[in-house]
């Protein structure tokens, strides 16, 4: 919250190679509440989005490492149980991502990590689908089987498949092996819960039967255009819900296939180079295609059923529009592209030409620098890199300058970048007020270093050096890292969901320090019902995304996506003496021993933190949090007798500010567990014009 806007750092977005929805046709509120899309970057990261009333609000970023790429994505929806009373166990999502290796990975949302792996002895995977759910003569609790296979294709023309039964992840069998290895599969889609349906590298479109596992029909598209290559590359197929082909080629041309006898109805020619990208609406009536030429164009077919017509054509993007993914649920029909420009872009499906598109940011929903506001410092991070920059001169100085005298771009000096070992991308990063303390997170390790400097002027006239960390604090990784406003404390959320927190020793200040070891600090039991969190994606709402320490740093607030928000203060030697020995509440013992065994009490042994006895009362809120901050104001320690007027007014307690993605503003006293009173406080909702 620090820095609002800064122009120089040189981020590098990363290109979009896939995206996908987990319920592309939701067909009830509770699946459309709980649709998420799934957008793969060429870096290896992988973005979850949450497009619920057009908020398009970024929820988790799953981040990559060297020498990663996504370039394929598909959920696999378990299906949904009826219990009595009318409650719905939604069945599990699950999310799965190839990468142009041989390996097909599965992820683990609630942890934010990868979950399991599994390989085959076959070429790189090009595509992958999810054997849709089908009817049943035996089985599924409404009359239908899971979607329980995962197909792939290979860059040797092998067909692999793969079992996701019983939770897991194993290769099942090889159905078809080309003996020649020319056959280069690039694009697949089901048409139907038995057949697959094939887009290659050699011209051709291939049907197969996964009883047999054989190739039922070989469709041709014949040569390419004078000039152009040998071969026609089907970039992408996608099936209509009467079961016709649609598959888009390297020539720009859609093709439409008629589903029972696999011949070719229609041929248009609508993009001037590759056809990379196609979607489907939910209805069969329009079809979306994205090329290289940078445009998208909209298809609709006529009224008697028939032929298919050109119906839209815009550019949206700066570059190929390299990925689609369609999402309709009730009055929302939308489609999803991106490409090498890195951002996504939400186009319109059926009301096209009544509304309009959107594009979203390809800049991260959580700003990846931090300031060190003492030293005049400027962290940034991305990849595996952590820049660390140097601003000469205060902002009122440059402006009272002369106006011939200024020169903005000699004002900031590029100081260290620090690359980090390992193959991991960096999570999170944090940087203490004097700049002598840097926290830097990846999925797998946490690493700091210690920055030596005085009046910094060039690179040599800063120093680098390791901090030595404890295992238990270090081998989970983080997804998060605060250091607290005094710089005595850091807190780590791991695994999205747990809290840590260790207590920084400056020393001499030339070699802080992490003493004792780290206390972990307990959550309150949220009263979610089971048949909830047994379905859909489990826990991960529970997964913390705004972390927050008071002014004086001796509180710590914590929101998750599901609006639960957790607060804990820092129970100090003064407080403990007037406490006593045995605490004041069952309640709060068990907060003071929410750590494990080994490391109750981490540095001092009179300083602790304890769960806030006000915690439970503070309101859910009302939806995903975007914001959470505390305001400068330090009241006096917790335990001091506040004076009526305090008491009144609310000066003689924190004021906690959350802003949530339905636009609205929400400010508390987390020492009383209520929202504040008095004019324009408490809570506002706000709404565009």
């Amino acid at each position: 919250m620090d820095i609002h806007r800064c122009r120089f750092v040189p981020y590098q977005p990363s290109a979009i190679n896939a995206v996908a929805f987990s319920h592309p046709k939701a067909k009830s509120a509770i699946h459309g509440a709980i649709a998420k899309l799934a957008v793969g970057r060429a870096n290896g990261d992988i973005e979850i989005w949450n497009p619920s009333s057009g908020t398009w609000h970024q929820e988790l970023v799953i981040r990559g490492g060297k020498g990663r790429s996504i370039d394929g994505l598909v959920w696999v929806n378990d299906l949904d149980q009826d219990l009595e009373g009318g409650r719905v166990v939604v069945g599990r999502s699950r999310l799965f991502s190839i990468g142009y290796t041989s390996t097909i990975t599965e992820w683990d949302l609630e942890k934010g990590k990868p979950k399991r792996h599994a390989s085959a002895q076959h070429g790189d995977i090009w595509c992958l689908a999810a054997q849709p759910a089908g009817p049943a003569g035996v089985g599924g609790s409404d009359g239908t089987l899971p979607s329980n296979k995962l197909l792939a294709g290979t860059v040797h023309g092998e067909l692999a498949m793969y079992s996701v039964e019983d939770g897991d992840l194993r290769f099942q069998r090889m159905l078809v092996k080309s003996p020649t290895k020319r056959v280069h599969m690039v694009s697949m889609t089901f048409q139907s819960r038995k057949m697959v349906i094939v887009g290659c590298a050699d011209s051709t479109i291939r049907a197969y039967d996964l009883t047999h596992g054989h190739m039922v029909r070989r469709m041709t598209l014949g040569s390419d255009l004078v000039g152009g290559a040998k071969h026609i590359i089907v970039w992408s197929v996608k099936c209509l819900p009467n079961g016709n082909i649609v598959s888009g080629d390297s020539t720009g041309q859609i093709c439409i296939w008629d589903g029972k006898t696999y011949t070719q109805t229609q041929r248009i020619q609508s993009h001037k180079q590759d056809v990379l990208s196609l979607a489907i609406s939910a209805d069969g009536n329009s079809i979306m295609s994205g090329g290289m030429d940078r445009r998208t164009f909209l298809y609709k077919q006529n009224d008697d059923g028939g032929r298919w017509s050109k119906a839209w054509g815009r550019r949206y993007h700066n570059h190929d529009v390299k990925a689609m993914a369609s999402f309709e649920f009730k009055s929302m029909s939308v489609v999803v592209s991106g490409g090498p420009d890195a951002h996504l872009t939400v186009v319109p499906l059926k009301e096209m030409r009544r509304e309009n598109h959107r594009n979203m940011s390809c800049l991260p929903q959580q700003p990846p620098i931090a300031s060190a506001s003492n030293a005049r410092f400027m962290v940034s991070w991305w990849d595996r890199q952590v820049h660390v920059w140097a601003l000469r001169r205060p902002a009122t100085e440059l402006f009272k300058s002369a106006a011939d005298e200024v020169n903005i771009n000699e004002n900031r000096k590029l100081l260290k970048s620090i690359v980090i070992k390992g193959d991991s991308n960096i999570t999170s990063a944090a940087v203490d007020k004097d700049g002598r303390f840097l926290v830097v997170s990846t999925a797998t390790d946490v690493k700091a270093f210690h920055l030596r400097h005085r009046a910094p002027a060039k690179p040599c006239d800063v120093a680098v050096a390791a901090v030595e960390l404890p295992h238990k604090l270090s081998h989970l990784g983080a997804s998060r890292v605060v250091l607290s406003p005094d710089g005595r404390w850091l807190c780590l959320i791991q695994e999205g969901s747990r809290v840590l927190m260790a207590v920084v020793d400056a020393g001499d200040q030339d070699s802080p320090s992490i003493s004792g070891q780290p206390q972990r600090l307990t959550r309150l039991h949220r009263e979610v019902p089971r048949y909830i969190l047994n379905g859909g994606l489990g826990s991960y709402d529970r997964n913390i995304t705004q972390v927050a320490f008071s002014a004086d740093s001796e509180m710590l607030a914590v929101a998750d996506l599901a609006g639960f928000i957790d607060t804990w203060v820092l129970r100090t030697a003064e407080g403990a003496r007037r406490k006593g020995g045995g605490g004041d509440s069952a309640d709060e013992d068990e907060a003071a021993s929410s750590s494990d065994s080994s490391s109750s009490a981490s540095g001092d042994e009179a300083e602790r933190w304890i769960r806030n006895p006000a915690g439970k009362q503070l309101p859910k809120l009302p939806s995903v949090p975007v914001v959470l901050s505390f305001s400068d104001h330090m009241p006096g320690r917790q335990g001091q007798q506040a004076s009526r007027q305090e008491e009144a007014d609310g000066t003689g307690d924190y004021v906690l500010a959350a802003i949530t993605t339905s636009w609205h503003v929400l400010a508390f006293h987390p020492r009383r567990g209520s929202l504040t009173t008095g004019p324009g406080c408490g809570r506002t909702a706000c709404r565009s014009s």
